[in-house]
């Protein structure tokens, strides 16, 4: 082969790779209609919107979730606080109780004493539990007033 014939098929595959050049440069100088354009602007608005409205989501449930703790956590103080003092109270009481009892002069005062306790016990019980079930409907109504 010589350098004549050499050169001539170098040109003729130059010459038949050509098509493909030019297509390559028709692309790399191709203009993007502005229908697609627009497309593109929309959807990125859109994917935008979208990231902002989970964003938002996902901090609200959070600010939910945080504000259910603390408040649990709140109304666990109250009932452990409302507890204290129940036995507090009882303590006090009993010790009221005893020391009635040891000035009774009689066992028919002794017995009134006695009686009168346990009906005074009796009656702070019973209050108790119409708070505790005041306490649970209230609670239930907020948490089903919340929950709609």
């Amino acid at each position: 082969m010589t350098v004549t014939t050499h050169n001539e098929a170098k040109l003729k595959t130059f010459d038949a790779f050509a098509p493909f050049a030019d297509a390559l440069e028709a692309m790399l100088n191709l203009e993007v209609p502005g229908v697609a354009r627009d497309f593109a602007k929309r959807m990125t608005g859109a994917g935008e919107k979208l990231m902002t409205d989970g964003r938002d989501a996902v901090e609200n449930a959070t600010a939910t979730i945080e504000n259910a703790a603390v408040s649990s956590i709140r109304e666990f103080g109250k009932i452990s606080r409302a507890f204290q003092t129940a036995l507090h109270q009882d303590a006090a009481a009993l010790l009221a109780g005893l020391s009635h009892l040891s000035a009774a002069a009689s066992p028919t005062d002794a017995f009134r004493l006695q009686s009168d306790y346990v009906r005074g016990r009796g009656d702070v019980a019973v209050e108790r539990v119409k708070a505790i079930a005041d306490y649970v409907g209230r609670a239930a109504s907020e948490r089903d007033g919340s929950a709609k």
